[in-house]
């Protein structure tokens, strides 16, 4: 069984799914070893960890290069946090999803929030491009790869976690 297929199972039991953050290859492999089933990278965490601030900072290059030396360091299926996609268009955005899913993660966590300009994706946009990465993904041999669509209407309020 591949980790696509593993990661979606683990969606499927009554079990809770909890996912550790790893943020490199180390902390992928001390979750692992602490009896985690899965891993989902954080943006975050890969970010300051080169010094910069979240919020697609780095070049997509260098943030897939962390997301794959996760991937290949551990056994359970990793999913990887892409921010907005880091892109402006559709086909950027998907070409990178499709560059993710090679590096060898199960699935990929994508924000609706815009990356130059406080706001949100209107809904068609974003309808248009989850579409089009499910087409895509199907099309290169990712079926069943998992798109966790995250939805940040709470982060455009003034305190969100407040």
């Amino acid at each position: 069984m591949n980790k696509i297929n593993t990661f979606n199972e683990l969606h499927s039991t009554e079990d809770l799914l909890f996912l550790g953050n790893a943020w490199d290859q180390l902390s992928a492999l001390a979750l692992e070893k602490a009896g985690f089933k899965a891993i989902g990278t954080t943006s975050f965490g890969i970010a300051r960890s080169l010094g910069f601030t979240d919020g697609e900072n780095i070049d997509f290059d260098s943030h897939l290069k962390i997301i794959k030396r996760i991937a290949d360091s551990v056994k359970i299926p990793v999913s990887a946090d892409i921010e907005a996609g880091y892109g402006e268009d559709i086909d950027t955005i998907v070409s990178n999803v499709l560059r993710t899913a090679d590096a060898g993660v199960a699935g990929i966590n994508i924000e609706d929030s815009l990356k130059k300009q406080m706001g949100l994706k209107e809904v068609e946009q974003h309808s248009r491009l989850l579409s089009k990465m499910r087409t895509e993904l199907d099309r290169a041999g990712f079926e069943g790869f998992y798109i966790n669509a995250r939805i940040d209407t709470y982060l455009q309020k003034e305190h969100p976690l407040l």
